[in-house]
C-alpha cells in the first residue's frame, strides 16, 4: 500500500486504526489462498459441509434430507399455481359441430417470504493452540451446520409466521390453512383415540382424501412417540395379509417383524422407514416450559376465563362437559414466556371457554401458547399456538374443544406428481460468515441459512390430528 493511503487510513480510521490495521492485513493479488485478515472476512459456501452432515447424521434431517432444493433471487418468491384445472369436467360432451362449454378453473398467485436462519459460534485461540478438537474451528462449524439444519428441520414441521414472523409456515400450517379452501378436506381428526383404537382407517383416510383429491400419498413423518404405534398396526396388519415385513433375527429362533411401508387400497405404498417417519424435530404437544433468552422472551402474559354457551361448531359434546384449567405462554423468536396463572372454568355441552389474553408488562411476544388440563383435571398440556392480536389490546380466543391439548399429529406427503410438489426456496446456500475479531482472543462467525419451505399442492398432502400418544393426555 503506498505511504499516502496508509497516511489517509490513520487519519479517517475510527476506534483506535481500525481502518489502518484491517488494511495492512488484508492481503492482495488475486490467489484467494494467499488472502489474510480483512480479505478473509468473505462468506464460504458451506453446501459441502451440510450434505455431510446430513449423510453422517440422516435421523437428525429427514425432511430437509429429502426435500428438493430450488435456487431463487428474490427475498419474496412469487409464482401461479393453478389449484382446479376444470371441475365441470362431467359437462364436457357436445353436439356435432357444437358449441363447446367453459370450465371454472381457479388460479392462484403465491409469495412466498425467504427466512433468514443463522448462529452465532467463535473459537478461541486457545481452542486453535491446543487442538481441543481434532480441528477445532472445523468442529464448530460442524456444529454450527447441524445446528441450522435442526431448526430448519423443525421449522418444515411446525413454522408458523402469525406466530413469529420470521419463521417460514411450516408443513402442518400450509395443509391445514390450504391456501383458502376448507381445511376438512386435508385434515382427518381422531378425537383423542390411538392409532391402535383407529385400526386401518390411520391410513386408509387420509389416503383416500389425497387420492380424490387427485395426490398420491407416499410419505409418512411422524413424532418418536407414535412409532411404536405404527409398528404394531402396520406389522399386525402384515402378518394378515403377508407382504409388508421383512424379518430380522433376535439372536434366537424367532424373528422380529419391523415393518416400513403400508399398502393402502387405493394402490398406493407408504414410506414410513429409514429416510422418513419417526423425526426428532416433529414434536407432540406435551408440557411447556419457559425457555431460550431470558432477557429478551418475554414476562408471562394474563389470562382470564370466561365460559360460552351455544357456541356454533363446538365439540365440546356432552360427555365432554366439565371443568378444564388454562394457562397461556407469551412466544417471541427468542424464546417461551413463564406462565400465566393457572385458571379454571366449566363448560357446558355445546359451549366454549373463552380465553382473554393481556399482554405481559415487557410486550415482548408475538404469539400465545395455550395450555389446557383433560376434562376435570389438572395436567396442563399444549393445545394451541395463535398469534398476537396487534389490533387491539387483548388477544381472545374461544376453545371450541377442536384442538385437543396432549396429543400428536402425523403429516401425509405426496412426494411428487406431475411436477416436484414440496421444495426449499434458497436465497442463499448454507454459507459461513466471518466475523470482524474485536478486542477478544477468539475467532466469531455465523453459520447462515437464507430460505423457506413450500408445499406447491396441499391438496395431495394430510395432517392427522388429536392423536393419542404415549405419556399425552387419555380421552
Amino acid at each position: 500500500m503506498p505511504f499516502g493511503d496508509m497516511f489517509y487510513a490513520v487519519q479517517t480510521a475510527d476506534n483506535g486504526g481500525e481502518e489502518l490495521r484491517k488494511a495492512l492485513q488484508a492481503g492482495y493479488g488475486t490467489d484467494a489462498a494467499q488472502f489474510a485478515g480483512g480479505r478473509t472476512l468473505q462468506p464460504e459456501s458451506m453446501e459441502l459441509t451440510m450434505l455431510m452432515a446430513m449423510r453422517e447424521q440422516p435421523e437428525d434431517c429427514k425432511l430437509m434430507n429429502q426435500i428438493a432444493r430450488r435456487p431463487v433471487s428474490s427475498t419474496v418468491h412469487q409464482y401461479n399455481v393453478r389449484t382446479e384445472a376444470g371441475a365441470d369436467y362431467q359437462f364436457l360432451t357436445a353436439g356435432e359441430g357444437g358449441e363447446a362449454n367453459a370450465t371454472d378453473q381457479d388460479i392462484k398467485r403465491i409469495y412466498k417470504d425467504i427466512k433468514y436462519l443463522q448462529t452465532y459460534r467463535s473459537v478461541t485461540d486457545q481452542m486453535l493452540a491446543v487442538e481441543s478438537f481434532e480441528s477445532a474451528l472445523a468442529a464448530e462449524k460442524m456444529a454450527g451446520t447441524l445446528t441450522i439444519l435442526k431448526a430448519a428441520e423443525y421449522l418444515c414441521f411446525h413454522g408458523d409466521s402469525g406466530v413469529n414472523s420470521t419463521e417460514y409456515d411450516g408443513l402442518i400450517k400450509v395443509i391445514t390453512d390450504n391456501r383458502g379452501k376448507p381445511a376438512e378436506a386435508n385434515a382427518v381428526d381422531l378425537r383423542g383415540r390411538s392409532i391402535g383404537t383407529a385400526g386401518r382407517r390411520f391410513f386408509d383416510e387420509p389416503a383416500e382424501r389425497i387420492y380424490q383429491a387427485g395426490g398420491d400419498c407416499n410419505i409418512l413423518y411422524f413424532p418418536p412417540p407414535l412409532a411404536a404405534d405404527i409398528q404394531e398396526l402396520a406389522v399386525g396388519d402384515s402378518v394378515r395379509y403377508i407382504g409388508n415385513m421383512s424379518l430380522k433375527p433376535d439372536g434366537g429362533n424367532a424373528a422380529t417383524a419391523v415393518a416400513d411401508h403400508f399398502t393402502t387400497p387405493f394402490g398406493n405404498r407408504i414410506n414410513f422407514g429409514e429416510s422418513c417417519g419417526a423425526d426428532n424435530f416433529f414434536r407432540v404437544k406435551g408440557k411447556t416450559e419457559a425457555s431460550g433468552n431470558v432477557q429478551t422472551r418475554s414476562a408471562a402474559p394474563t389470562a382470564a376465563l370466561a365460559a360460552q354457551a351455544g357456541v356454533s361448531g363446538s365439540l365440546f359434546l356432552a360427555a365432554q362437559a366439565g371443568t378444564y384449567q388454562y394457562a397461556a405462554r407469551g412466544i417471541n423468536r427468542f424464546g417461551i414466556s413463564t406462565a400465566s396463572t393457572a385458571a379454571s372454568v366449566a363448560v357446558a355441552a355445546n359451549g366454549g371457554a373463552v380465553i382473554t389474553i393481556t399482554p405481559s408488562p415487557t410486550g415482548l411476544e408475538t404469539g400465545y401458547i395455550i395450555t389446557r388440563s383433560e376434562k376435570d383435571g389438572s395436567n396442563l398440556m399444549e393445545m394451541k399456538r395463535i398469534p398476537r392480536d396487534t389490533q387491539n389490546p387483548e388477544t381472545v380466543y374461544t376453545d371450541k374443544n377442536e384442538d385437543l391439548p396432549g396429543t400428536a399429529e402425523a403429516l401425509w406427503l405426496t412426494e411428487k406428481r406431475l411436477q416436484t410438489i414440496l421444495e426449499f426456496y434458497q436465497l442463499i446456500p448454507l454459507h459461513y460468515r466471518p466475523l470482524y475479531e474485536n478486542k477478544t482472543a477468539e475467532k466469531p462467525f455465523l453459520i447462515q441459512l437464507f430460505g423457506a419451505a413450500d408445499l406447491k399442492v396441499p391438496t395431495f398432502c394430510a395432517v392427522t390430528k388429536n392423536i393419542q400418544y404415549r405419556g399425552g393426555l387419555v380421552y
